[in-house]
């Protein structure tokens, strides 16, 4: 076993294999014979396998590192593990006490899973469906969506872990393992009761609410809030499907251990599938739909450019040596097309809480004097692509929903390194690499043969696409 402080990305190593690495060293931990006895305790108490709980553990390691402070953030203080024990300790006892399964069940359509407030993208496709519930982390969810659900119908997770009900046989042996993970964690000042704590959280707590609230069809937003423990308690005691939505080009580093039966994914491709298995994931199916927020935030504006720059969001690749030097050619690459195009009017778009970046766009314009203009407003390249006809960024997912729209559209990579996110054989057409090859694009007009239906399929019907799924 490796402690965590050993762990550190290399900035000399590509991006995609330091996260492989990251997640080499954890599985040598969660294959550990002391960590596979607990597994193998909890199973026995939980009736959870131990493949599950270690995708989940292994999900939650993986959310736990700092890619920008290059460490896992869990503090293996010995002060910290013993007030981490005392916590769910007492969350325990409190549960004992309190305990109730007065509940009624309840049935709904589908269940929308760890949303974190951002189940926009689904709106067109929720109209099919008048009963819907919502598990929530987060008891203010309600107050921002009430205008579109009735209170009943959000589910704060925390609330069912109370209605978890312990035999005497299951909690002795529950209580006997857990101070030995407290021993251990102690033994080897690493502490995995910060992890442990998390996992039976959830078995507590899905084990309970998979009883009471009913539903065929169970969907989470994002890849990276997928969880294996919800999944395998709803599938077992409903027989539910997990599916997900794509939301951005599939990276390493987003897929780590996610878990669902369904994929609804851009494009017909199956490259995605691979690398999801390659990190420690599980997908069954993979159902072309198209894109969900190009569906609902297609717009046709009279305005018109030549060129639409899409901003990235870079945080966490701010340790890998390649990555700035490549994004700060990308924009000298920019400050040289608008130089060497000056008729082109180029529209440049950035999130609206990306203030950093913003900034360097407004600089970047004023001293070069390009000719265009900034947008800060997430989501507005959707309603201005219409007219545009050439669309470029670093590593933006729009850059596939453009194609599926018959733009030129293409990932700017300069050649000092690409980044893992397009590290992909469907995508290896639409990366220049080069600065003379994107002049030549833009000066001739050439475009390169793209096989559309890989990348994304027309997205006008991506919600009856998915609800075609669930009607079967």
């Amino acid at each position: 076993m490796k402690k965590f402080e050993s762990f550190k990305i290399l900035n000399y190593l590509d991006p995609y294999q330091n996260c492989i690495n990251l997640k080499k060293f954890i599985d040598l931990n969660l294959n550990n014979q002391k960590l596979n006895f607990f597994f193998v305790r909890i199973e026995k108490i939980f009736n959870v396998p131990v493949e599950i709980q270690k995708r989940k553990v292994g999900k939650l390691i993986a959310n736990n590192f700092n890619y920008e402070a290059n460490s896992f953030a869990v503090n293996n203080n010995y002060i910290k593990i013993i007030c981490d024990f005392l916590l769910f300790k007492i969350l325990i006892i409190f549960n004992i006490f309190f305990s109730t399964l007065s509940l009624k069940k309840k049935k709904f359509d589908i269940i929308l899973a760890n949303t974190d407030g951002d189940f926009g993208r689904l709106d067109f496709f929720l109209k099919n469906f008048s009963n819907i519930a919502i598990i929530s982390k987060k008891k203010d969810e309600y107050y921002k969506y009430k205008k579109m659900f009735p209170k009943k119908n959000f589910l704060h997770f925390r609330s069912f872990f109370l209605h978890y009900k312990f035999n005497i046989v299951n909690l002795i042996s529950f209580f006997s393992i857990y101070f030995k993970i407290l021993y251990f964690s102690l033994s080897t000042k690493q502490n995995y009761i910060f992890f442990f704590n998390r996992l039976l959280v959830s078995i507590l707590t899905y084990s309970s609410l998979s009883k009471l609230v009913v539903s065929k069809s169970l969907i989470y937003g994002r890849l990276y809030w997928t969880c294996p423990i919800i999944n395998y308690f709803f599938k077992k005691n409903q027989k539910t499907i997990s599916c997900v939505t794509q939301s951005h080009i599939v990276d390493v580093f987003w897929a780590l251990y996610m878990d669902s039966d369904i994929y609804f994914s851009f494009g017909k491709n199956n490259e995605q599938k691979k690398e999801i298995f390659l990190v420690g994931g599980r997908i069954k199916k993979i159902i072309p739909i198209g894109s969900l927020l190009l569906e609902k935030n297609f717009k046709k504006r009279k305005k018109s450019f030549d060129i639409m720059i899409v901003i990235s969001h870079l945080d966490y690749w701010y340790n890998f040596s390649n990555i700035p030097v490549s994004y700060n050619k990308f924009f000298y690459w920019i400050i040289r097309l608008a130089k060497d195009f000056p008729k082109k009017k180029i529209i440049f778009f950035c999130f609206e809480d990306d203030t950093d970046q913003q900034k360097k766009i407004m600089t970047l314009i004023k001293d070069n004097n390009i000719y265009g203009e900034l947008v800060i407003k997430t989501g507005a390249c959707y309603e201005f692509v219409n007219n545009v006809k050439f669309v470029f960024s670093y590593t933006s997912t729009f850059i596939l929903e453009a194609i599926s729209l018959g733009k030129r559209a293409y990932f700017l990579q300069p050649e000092v390194g690409t980044n893992s996110m397009l590290k992909k054989k469907y995508l290896n057409k639409i990366i220049i690499k080069k600065y003379s090859f994107l002049k030549k694009i833009l000066n001739k007009n050439y475009k390169k043969k793209i096989i559309k239906k890989d990348i994304c399929i027309p997205s006008n019907k991506a919600s009856q696409n998915m609800f075609n799924f669930f009607k079967k």
